[in-house]
C-alpha cells in the first residue's frame, strides 16, 4: 500500500508543480455590443477587445480568424509576456449590412484553452 501511494505522490509530483508554467489569456469581454448605430455607405465599427497573459510564460497569438470577411482583426504578432496587457483591434465593414448583426473571432494562441471565441453584436439601421 505505502508502495502505491508513494508511487502516485512520485506521479503527480511534477504535474502539482510543474503544470502551473504556462500562458493564459484572460479577456476584460468576450463579446462586444456596439448597440444601435445608423447606416453610412462604407463605413467602419472600431472595436478592441482587452486582455492580460495572467499565466507565467509569454503569451502568443498565433491567428485570429473572423466568421466573415466583413470582420478584419489584427493583433500583436510578437508574444506577450506574463503579466502583460494588449488587445485585439477589429474593424467591422458596415457594407450594405444592416439589421441584427452577430459576429465571431476565433483568438488561436498558446494557452491550453488553444481557441478563444469572441463575439461582435448590434444592429445597423
Amino acid at each position: 500500500m505505502k508502495s502505491h501511494l508513494l508511487g502516485l505522490v512520485l506521479l503527480l509530483f511534477p504535474i502539482l508543480c510543474f503544470g502551473q508554467e504556462k500562458p493564459f489569456i484572460s479577456f476584460d469581454k468576450k463579446s462586444i455590443d456596439f448597440g444601435t448605430i445608423k447606416y453610412k455607405p462604407n463605413s467602419v465599427i472600431r472595436i478592441k477587445f482587452y486582455f492580460k497573459n495572467t499565466g507565467e510564460l509569454p503569451l502568443v497569438i498565433r491567428k485570429v480568424d473572423a466568421s466573415c470577411g466583413c470582420t478584419v482583426p489584427t493583433w500583436t504578432k510578437h508574444p506577450i509576456k506574463a503579466g502583460s496587457k494588449d488587445f485585439v483591434f477589429v474593424l467591422f465593414k458596415m457594407k450594405n449590412k444592416q439589421g441584427k448583426i452577430m459576429k465571431s473571432l476565433f483568438v488561436n494562441s498558446n494557452t491550453d484553452e488553444r481557441v478563444t471565441v469572441l463575439h461582435i453584436k448590434g444592429e445597423i439601421i
